[in-house]
């Protein structure tokens, strides 16, 4: 994979980790930059899987695009709830 792709999936997450804040976490025990941190990971590990699968066309940017800000949502929503079940 090429390091644009890398990149991209990167700010992605970043950007999906911050909505994720928003979205779930208001009162984060991890803050702006742990959401972030783990926003880009959920969104790479998610982006590699379905970028190794994909072509490189348009459509298939656009699906990774899709599937890095759901992993990096949905890993936000994960770590909240062990951290803070109740909240």
């Amino acid at each position: 994979m090429e390091l644009w792709v890398w990149a991209a999936m990167a700010g992605v997450g970043a950007i999906s980790g911050l909505i994720a804040k928003l979205i779930f976490a208001r009162k984060s025990p991890f803050g702006i930059i742990g959401n972030m941190i783990f926003g880009i990971t959920g969104g790479v590990i998610a982006g590699y899987f379905m970028a190794a699968t994909l072509d490189s066309s348009l459509e298939s940017l656009i699906k990774t695009a899709a599937a890095t800000f759901g992993g990096a949502l949905l890993l936000v929503f994960i770590l909240k709830f062990i951290t803070h079940p109740k909240s």
